[in-house]
């Protein structure tokens, strides 16, 4: 076991070294979408008072009205979804994590089976593909573990 983890970590520090191109072929992805809830509070708050006059010059009665805003607790609810893809190319299996935390986020789960333009830059991938309108995107993923295709297997005892 201890050897096949070597193996990995010397592939993945060989491959951190410069940026490279390489097509990868997508093999499976999982999408896990976590909630996290914040409660806040809104502090009281008093609304302009509105007064009005009512008789004459010489006898003026004057009527307001003030409105107030007891104090609360607000909540707020925040989605995010972890996109979880294993892909191969270029002799390697590529574990990959993108975060999808707001709703304009270009962060997707990659098509199984079908096959992407990549740039490896450190411990990132940016992958290339075609949105959902026809237009032409680059995800970055996060590099999770490196792995040969062909390592050696741990021996069971």
């Amino acid at each position: 076991m201890t050897r096949a983890i070597a193996v990995c970590l010397f592939a993945f520090a060989a491959l951190s070294a410069s940026a490279q191109q390489i097509t990868v072929h997508a093999l499976m992805f999982t999408s896990l979408p976590y909630y996290t809830t914040t409660v806040y509070n809104v502090h009281p708050a008093t609304a302009n008072s509105y007064c009005t006059l009512t008789g004459t010059d010489a006898i003026a009665t004057s009527y307001c009205t003030t409105t107030y805003q007891p104090a609360y607790a607000n909540t707020t609810t925040w989605r995010i979804i972890y996109n979880y893809d294993l892909v191969e190319g270029n002799g390697y299996r590529y574990s990959l994590l993108c975060t999808a935390s707001w709703y304009y986020s270009k962060c997707r789960p990659l098509i199984t089976g079908e096959d992407f333009h990549a740039k490896i830059t450190g411990s990132d991938m940016e992958i290339e593909g075609v949105n959902g309108k026809g237009k032409k995107t680059k995800v970055k993923y996060h590099i999770l573990a490196v792995a040969p295709i062909n390592a050696v297997k741990p021996t069971e005892n």
